[in-house]
Formats: C-alpha cells, sequence, structure tokens
C-alpha cells in the first residue's frame, strides 16, 4: 500500500480536464497494433484539456530470463524499443503528467540496474510513480474548483478473470480509502464498474455519498498468436481508460475510446 500523495492543479479551457491513459503498448511484440496506438495519441492530442498518464510496459523489453515472452519472438531489440516510444511520446511531451512503473519495464531493473520506463521519464520530465500513488487533481482555482483523488497503478492482478481483476480493485478501496477513481492496467482488458461508498464528512457533520469508479483498461496487443491465446484466456473487452474530472460540480465521467 503506497502513502505518496501527488498534487496536480489543472485550468481547462472547457468544463473539465481528461485524463487519458496510455496502457500496455508492448512495442516490440509481434502483435503489436500500431494503428490502435496512432490512433490513441491523436484522440489524446486532439483537444487541449487532455493530460496523458502513461500506465506502463509501453515496450515488450524481452529478456532470456522473461516469462511469457520470447527476446527471439520480438521485432527489434529492447534499445530500438526504448527509442520508438520516446518518438511517440515527443508530441505528447508537454502534457504527459507521469508515467507508472511496470513488470516488462522491471526485467532490465533486475538485471542491468535501468529501465525504459526511467529513460522515458527523462525524456518526458515527468513525475515517476513506483509502483502506485494517489494523485490529488484540483480542477480550477484552489478555492472554487474541485478536488479529486485517483488511485494508480500498473499491476492489480495476475489474473485474467473480470471477477478476479475486480475483487483487487476493491480491496484497494479497502486499503486506500476514499478515492474518486482507482485505475489499474496489465490485465489487458477494459474494465469499469462504478460503486457507491459512505464516507464521515466531520467538517459538515454528516455521512455522504459519493460515487467511486474502479478502471482497467486493455493493451495495444492481438489476442491471435499472443501470449493469451497460447494460455487460453478469454478474449477480453476492448477499451483505453479515460477520465474526464468536472471543475464546476464533482462529476467524473469514464470513457471506453475503441478504434
Amino acid at each position: 500500500m503506497s502513502k505518496r500523495l501527488i498534487p496536480f492543479q489543472f485550468h481547462p479551457e472547457g468544463d473539465f480536464i481528461e485524463i487519458v491513459g496510455i496502457a500496455d503498448l508492448h512495442y516490440g511484440s509481434k502483435q503489436f497494433l500500431e494503428k490502435k496506438a496512432m490512433k490513441h495519441r491523436a484522440y489524446a492530442l486532439a483537444h487541449p484539456d487532455r493530460k496523458v498518464i502513461d500506465f506502463g510496459d509501453a515496450t515488450e523489453n524481452a529478456l532470456p530470463s522473461s516469462p511469457g515472452s520470447s527476446m527471439f519472438q520480438q521485432t527489434c531489440p529492447p534499445s530500438e524499443q526504448r527509442e520508438w516510444v520516446k518518438e511517440y511520446y515527443r508530441p505528447m511531451r508537454d502534457r504527459t503528467i507521469a508515467v507508472i512503473a511496470s513488470n516488462h519495464s522491471d526485467r532490465s531493473d533486475r538485471h542491468a540496474d535501468w529501465t525504459p520506463d526511467e529513460t522515458l521519464v527523462s525524456f518526458l520530465d515527468c513525475t515517476y510513480i513506483r509502483w502506485e500513488a494517489v494523485l490529488a487533481v484540483t480542477v480550477g482555482d484552489s478555492r472554487r474548483g474541485q478536488q479529486y483523488l485517483i488511485f494508480v497503478r500498473h499491476k492489480i492482478s495476475n489474473s485474467a478473470r473480470p471477477s478476479t481483476i475486480l475483487n483487487a480493485l476493491l480491496t484497494k478501496t479497502m486499503e486506500t480509502q476514499a478515492c474518486d477513481v482507482y485505475w489499474a492496467a496489465h490485465c489487458h482488458q477494459w474494465l469499469h464498474h462504478p460503486k457507491i461508498a459512505v464516507l464521515p464528512d466531520p467538517r459538515h457533520r454528516r455521512m455522504k455519498v459519493v460515487e467511486q469508479h474502479l478502471v482497467a483498461s486493455d493493451a495495444f496487443i492481438d489476442h491471435d498468436a499472443s501470449y493469451a491465446e497460447q494460455h487460453n484466456y478469454p478474449l477480453a473487452s476492448e477499451g483505453q481508460a479515460s477520465v474526464r474530472l468536472y471543475k464546476d460540480r464533482h462529476h467524473v465521467e469514464v470513457v471506453r475510446n475503441l478504434y
């Protein structure tokens, strides 16, 4: 359980700020879906009020000891993967706010005290989250704007079952309470489950009812001939998540981006 609280403040031109997650690109994999990745980047760039978080596993980064992937099945070596990801993010350099540490990147840390995630953070000059954190997001000015709490991490569960992934996210709502959004990746499938929580509000001497959103994103990998197909994982629901946070009222809207 992380105790890190990372503040951000945004002043949107419109009614909301939208945080666009880019989860599990896996560039270097033979199953990489480049057209989908480019369409998602175009979406992130299409509006000035969209900010970006890289949710990890941007590169395949297969090493000799890597479970589930072969270094001989990569389309290019990890050094070229790293450079491609930098160029992918270059147009989003001024709007990417964080990179989250991930398991594919961590392979290099164990072997060489270096990770592709750290290289990307240095290139983008953004926040590095290792391994989880709560983002305290202010939308609008400090007095009149809205305050949101978003829990983020890369890996929430090793399971491919939606029920197990959802239970792992529900566990986080008990460990790290009172967040508006609990958001993860790694499972390579879209999931969105809104739930109601009743929380104490001592300042106003009452209990308040809040809506919390449990969110996971899919990956930029084709299921056919993939590790998932090899291990008989079911076809997953598709969708890259983004979250809209409104400035004039406390409201969260989860967007499912399909391409």
